[in-house]
């Protein structure tokens, strides 16, 4: 998208116009704009009719003539501004400017004829110049400009030639004159409207590329999220690994100690899960790590604490409140109950277990996170001498 207008931007310092979709596009942009200048320009016109009255009573020979011609002409300008309530009127606004500019013409170019030969070369050139403004001032594109400057060229000229009272070469000088000058408003227009188109490029080339820029910026936090979500859980077992495991246990031992709820640690390692490697083979304790992890898991997520890998067969469970020990015994039960087969044993189960060691704290009892976690791997230790799978509770 971005080279395609890049190649508009080009495109424009050759040709003052864009590629139909891109000038559609500019069109649609700038429609308020333009539907809101030719209005002010209709008005004006009105307002110029009305006012021209007093100029006409005292220096034209018709008054009444007068006075219907500049009603009428303000009452059509008026219509017309009225109109561009419509989008259908406004879809077409150069059609009403070109109409306005001819009114305007052919309504100075009558009423000049009943004054002097000043009046009427003041009547016709200050039309015209009317005209020569709106071409410049409003976008209407340079098919639509060019039309209305030529059908008022040639209404001007037609009435300035027709004047009797001024010499020929006068005439055709007036006539040579603002030709010229309705000329250097096509190309002023021209320039205008290429600026217009260039502006237009310039904003979609922005705005793209800020959208670009905060695609990007959102991937980027979205990438960054999944990284840190990586960094903070475990490879083989999907559960959160030892980092979170030290940050989550920071932050529940602060809020117990805050709060006076209390914290129970649960430390779990697998019975015998060397002879289980030694025997079953390395992938199979891989798929036995996750099986634990995903039971253990399950049973905690009812308890809303934490189960993380603590390292090697090792896992680590936080719990809040005082309900660790129920927690550990079932904990214990669930491995048991999957009945993976361990046939090695030395002490002649045939299933996998493990064995808990679990330890409460709470604000009075006047601990340490670090005294919690050598408490727990007391309790662990103490529960592998005492036979292994099941739970001893401390604290």
């Amino acid at each position: 998208m971005l080279s395609r207008i890049e190649d508009q931007i080009q495109r424009l310092h050759v040709l003052p116009r864009l590629e139909p979709e891109w000038e559609q596009r500019f069109l649609v942009v700038s429609a308020e704009k333009r539907t809101r200048l030719i209005r002010i320009y209709t008005i004006l016109a009105a307002a110029i009719y009305v006012i021209c009255l007093g100029i006409d009573l005292a220096n034209l020979s018709n008054p009444v003539a007068a006075v219907r011609v500049r009603l009428l002409g303000a009452a059509f300008c008026l219509a017309s501004a009225g109109c561009l309530r419509w989008t259908a009127v406004q879809n077409h606004g150069g059609l009403v400017i070109v109409a306005v500019a001819t009114a305007v013409m052919l309504t100075s170019g009558y009423l000049g004829q009943f004054g002097s030969v000043e009046i009427n070369l003041l009547y016709n050139t200050g039309s015209l110049l009317g005209v020569v403004l709106a071409i410049i001032g409003i976008p209407l594109g340079l098919r639509t400009t060019i039309t209305a400057a030529l059908l008022c060229l040639i209404a001007y000229a037609a009435f300035t030639l027709g004047i009797s009272g001024a010499a020929l070469v006068a005439r055709l000088s007036a006539v040579g004159y603002f030709s010229l000058m309705v000329a250097a408003g096509l190309v002023l227009n021209v320039v205008m409207e290429t600026n217009e188109r260039h502006r237009f490029l310039l904003q979609v080339r922005n705005d793209l590329q800020s959208d670009q820029l905060i695609e990007a910026g959102n991937a980027l936090s979205v990438a960054n999220a999944k990284l840190a979500q990586v960094a903070l859980t475990d490879g083989l077992t999907g559960i959160p690994n030892r980092r979170r495991f030290d940050e989550r246990f920071a932050e529940m031992w602060h809020s117990a100690m805050k709060d006076g709820d209390g914290i129970g640690l649960v430390l779990i390692d697998v019975d015998h899960f060397k002879r289980y490697n030694d025997h079953y083979g390395h992938p199979a304790g891989d798929t036995c790590l996750r099986v634990a992890a995903e039971t253990l898991s399950a049973e905690i997520r009812k308890s809303h604490g934490l189960v993380a890998r603590y390292g090697g067969e090792e896992f680590a469970v936080l719990l809040r409140g005082q309900d660790a020990c129920m927690v550990a015994q079932r904990l214990v039960a669930a491995i048991e109950r999957l009945g993976l087969p361990h046939a090695h044993r030395a002490d002649g189960l045939q299933v996998v277990t493990i064995s808990a060691g679990c330890a409460l704290a709470g604000r009075q009892d006047r601990r340490s996170a670090a005294d919690l976690l050598s408490l727990a791997d007391m309790a662990l230790y103490d529960a592998k001498q005492a036979g292994r799978n099941r739970a001893v509770v401390y604290g």
